[in-house]
């Protein structure tokens, strides 16, 4: 017999996709291409902890091992690791008010680029919270709290800045850069 244990939710998953012909971005000719077929093993598992009312502790994991089925190479930019942990105040009574909110921490592993290398890991922090009093509420959200420059995309192919010149010969790291801190105010009411 399994006794429910109300503070403590925990989730699991495994999973296998296989895909006939994997779709890569290619960014030297800028055109999607097909390079053939791949599968993806993988789980996902996630904890909730609840030591008191109104307080949550929140920490889910993905990995993911995707290769091409006729080489064993890996598939070039797939997450392979997500972690995600949170700490999260959830309709938190202060007085005649309620509170919920929390911050949010994800890590993202590196990924597989060509030729053998990886990318930079990232890892960011969020902050949410809402304030309500009745039919009123006001919330405060800050994304990447900690002004984290992280790299949302990452690449590996030779440069060619200048038009007039030869096209390099060596690939070169690329990156498009994650999103900066942002913070949103609003004001809002029930009817």
């Amino acid at each position: 017999m399994v006794v429910p244990v109300p503070w403590l939710s925990l989730r699991g998953a495994g999973f296998a996709t296989f895909v006939s012909d994997e779709i890569v971005f290619d960014h030297v000719t800028a055109r999607y291409l097909a390079t053939g077929r791949t599968r993806r093993l993988g789980v996902d598992t996630g904890a909730s902890v609840r030591p008191f009312d109104g307080l949550r502790v929140a920490l889910d994991l993905t990995w993911s091992d995707g290769h091409y089925t006729s080489t064993g190479e890996a598939i070039p930019y797939a997450p392979r690791l997500l972690v995600v942990g949170g700490l999260y105040a959830e309709r938190l009574a202060l007085g005649p008010t309620t509170l919920t909110g929390g911050l949010r921490a994800w890590v993202l592993g590196p990924r597989p680029l060509p030729g053998g290398f990886q990318s930079q890991p990232s890892a960011v922090v969020d902050f949410t919270s809402t304030l309500a009093w009745r039919s009123w509420g006001v919330s405060v959200e800050v994304d990447n709290v900690l002004g984290t420059a992280w790299r949302d995309g990452e690449f590996l192919y030779p440069s060619r800045w200048d038009l007039d010149a030869s096209r390099a010969e060596l690939p070169v790291r690329h990156f498009t850069a994650g999103a900066p801190r942002a913070a949103r105010l609003s004001l809002s009411r029930r009817f």
